[in-house]
């Protein structure tokens, strides 16, 4: 990582033990936390593998010690991405999900000593344990989790975290701010423009959240 000279952590199944994905989608994000912090770490951020760092990411756990919680707007808003099991869940009207922005779970920067912080990550590890609302299909093309056609698919942990950022009034800095999105190929050719702007592109894939 570029100019980093802290730990960084690495997880399988030989050394890690959570619920599985497959049962419950993306809670082992949390539970990744949580060992962070069981082993002493104050300060921790949580990347996907498609993440690369393209300029010194110092100021970025500056950011965390001072926000408690870091994160960025998804450009996509809860009612869009989120089962009716799990806004029934949650206490969430279907209407009031399409006015609530949510965050990108694939960058998440907690600050472990943070009072807020800590309110809002315990509870989300207890979501992501109860599994109810991390539950839900990819998609929704048959109605596999609302009627709803505007109900694009279920997008687990980032429901249940975006409820919880509301929740507990925690900032979610715009789209663009810590990362942006790119192919393999264009990343490689927009490297140098981004240099200075953004510490992360994404370079897996093509973008769809």
């Amino acid at each position: 990582m570029v100019g980093f000279d802290g730990d960084v952590l690495l997880f399988d199944n030989a050394n890690f033990k959570c619920v599985r994905h497959h049962k419950t989608p993306y809670a082992f994000k949390l539970h990744v936390i949580k060992e962070a912090q069981r082993l002493g770490y104050d300060l921790a951020l949580w990347v996907d593998a498609s993440f690369w760092a393209i300029t010194p990411v110092a100021e970025v756990f500056t950011m965390i010690e001072a926000d408690g919680f870091l994160c960025q707007n998804s450009d996509y808003v809860l009612g869009q991405w989120s089962s009716d099991e799990s806004l029934k869940h949650l206490g969430i009207d279907r209407e009031e999900a399409f006015k609530m922005f949510m965050f990108s779970g694939g960058f998440m920067g907690y600050n472990l000593r943070d009072a807020k912080t800590l309110a809002f990550f315990e509870e989300f590890l207890h979501e992501a344990d109860r599994g109810v609302a991390f539950r839900g299909s990819w998609t929704n093309r048959k109605q596999e989790v609302s009627s709803d056609p505007r109900v694009m698919g279920h997008r687990h942990d980032m429901v249940v975290g975006t409820h919880l950022l509301h929740k507990h009034g925690l900032k979610m800095h715009g789209s663009n701010s810590f990362f942006s999105y790119y192919g393999w190929y264009e990343a490689y050719k927009v490297e140098k423009q981004l240099e200075g702007k953004v510490p992360f592109v994404i370079e897996g894939g093509d973008r769809e959240i």
